[in-house]
This record gives C-alpha cells, structure tokens and sequence, in this order.
C-alpha cells in the first residue's frame, strides 16, 4: 500500500475556541524551516505574554521528516503531542502549529485538554488550506546571456520555477523542478550553448504539486 501524499498549507490559518472558560488561539503557517517554525512559537509568546500555554509542533520534510513539539507545561501527552499526532495522521510537512491558552479557572482534565488542543489546531489547520506537495531538485544553471534567452521561456516545459537569477558576465539561475526534469533541461542548456552551460545539483526539496 502506498504512503499517502505529503501535503503543506497553501497559507496562514488561525481558530479559535472557548471551552470551559479557557481561550485557545491556534495559529497554523506554512515554514522553510526550523528557525521559521521556532520563530512562530516565539512572534506567539511575544503577541500572548498573558496567556497561561504556548503549546507548540512542527514537522518538516527536510531533514526527512524531522518533528518536534512542547506542551509549554500542559501535563504530559495533553497538548503538544496531539497536534504533532494530527500533522503525522494528515502527513503535513513544512509546517507549524501553535495554541495558547488563556486558562479559564476550571481544569479540564487530561481527555479535556488533548480535544481542545486537538480541535483547535484541526480548525486552524482546515483555514490554512492544505495542499499537496511533491518532490523537487534545486538547481544552480550557469551560461550565456544568449543561452539564456532562447531557454527562460522554456522553463515550464520542465516544471522548473526560477527562484533567484543573477545577470553579470554570465547568467546564473538558481531553479526548482521535479527530478525527471534536471535531465533534458540540461540537454537543451547543452545544445543551445555548445556545450558551455553548467548545471549543479544544490539539494532536494519540497513543493506544491
């Protein structure tokens, strides 16, 4: 049986929930990486300095498939370690999840806890609008400025999306596509500039599909 598709969010997604008197906020974003996602933990204590929790997951396709979570002092298994078992379950990547709590004054005991946090991650989940991902090549291309030109409208061809470009004595794009791509685009760089271009590999990534 195969693995499910890998998806992301196509945006930023927030809910919100009152349950028993306690506030939960969640905030979902799409993330490069894991400074990104630790930097939405961080924008949300800031933004939240009264709130009681700043609970807290992420996972990420590269590194394959690394994952991490906190549950800011909620009891053991009740907070962050849901939401990180709902971006598992959903096989998201590239993403983060925070939800803090304003506590309300009533404890809502373990199974409380795990479906507050759970429901409000889901609902700022569904408002970021997944979307699937696929795998992708990045690319450095270097060559002439005539090559340059007969090729850059071909890029689509390929599924390659320019990602950055730098225009001096030579032309050098950086470029994301799919992996059958790097192939004949390097074909056609070949015979368009006699020979002359220079394509490497920078690494493997991810990307809608």
């Amino acid at each position: 049986m195969s693995e499910a598709p890998r998806r992301t969010l196509s945006r930023e997604g927030t809910y919100q929930i009152e349950v028993k008197g306690s506030r939960f906020l969640a905030i979902a974003r799409p993330v490069a990486d894991e400074a990104e996602a630790r930097a939405l933990h961080a924008e949300q204590r800031r933004e939240h300095p009264q709130a009681r929790h700043h609970v807290w997951a992420a996972r990420l396709a590269n590194p394959e498939l690394w994952q991490s979570y906190d549950e800011d002092g909620e009891p053991a298994g009740t907070a962050g370690r849901p939401i990180l078992t709902l971006l598992e379950r959903s096989n998201l990547v590239q993403v983060a999840v925070v939800v803090v709590r304003y506590f309300g004054g009533i404890l809502l005991g373990a199974g409380g806890l795990v479906r507050a946090y759970t429901q409000s991650a889901q609902g700022a989940l569904a408002a970021a609008q997944p979307v699937e991902v696929r795998p992708l090549v990045r690319v450095r291309v270097t060559c002439d400025h005539a090559t340059a030109a007969r090729v850059e409208a071909r890029l689509p061809e390929w599924g390659a999306r320019l990602v950055e470009a730098a225009y001096g004595v030579e032309v050098t794009w950086e470029l994301e596509l799919p992996p059958e791509g790097v192939e004949p685009l390097s074909a056609v760089l070949q015979e368009q500039s006699r020979g002359t271009a220079r394509v490497e590999l920078l690494g493997e990534t991810w990307g809608t599909a």
